[in-house]
């Protein structure tokens, strides 16, 4: 239990430093629909240098700190959802407590909690581009979440 706590409270600090030091967020209603894509994904990870390897695992790392500061504010009662907002997705949500858009630099990224609902992925996996918390069980890119 004591890992818990401190990775949750490590995992909402680093958050609260990120949004301190320019990383914005913006809160919105369930119904945000998407915006355009300002930057393409990278696909091709052969084609990376150093500071890339080091922005994804930023990215991957912002990505985790979100999940986990949501699922801390709403107390493990509700599924969360981050996704990065230049892919594409199919979603049904029941329930939606929260819903929100955080940004990574240029990146959006939506954040659903909620308590159930299904999920599809359309584009691109990883970390860098989304992560879930809760009570589901995943197909490979598609995600049923059922009640807490």
């Amino acid at each position: 239990m004591k890992k818990i706590s401190r990775l949750m409270l490590l995992s909402s600090l680093s958050l609260t430093l990120m949004l301190s030091s320019g990383v914005t967020a913006a809160f919105a209603k369930s119904d945000v629909a998407p915006t355009p894509a300002a930057q393409s994904t990278i696909s091709n990870v052969s084609n990376l240098v150093d500071g890339d390897i080091t922005t994804m695992n930023a990215r991957e790392q912002f990505v985790k700190d979100t999940l986990y500061f949501y699922n801390n504010k709403w107390g493990n009662r509700y599924n969360v959802l981050v996704f990065n907002s230049q892919l594409g997705y199919e979603r049904s949500f029941h329930g939606v407590k929260e819903s929100a858009i955080v940004n990574y630099g240029s990146i959006n990224y939506y954040v659903w909690v909620f308590e159930s609902g299904t999920f599809r992925n359309k584009g691109d996996g990883g970390w860098i581009n989304w992560g879930f918390l809760g009570n589901f069980t995943r197909n490979g890119s598609y995600v049923q979440f059922y009640n807490r």
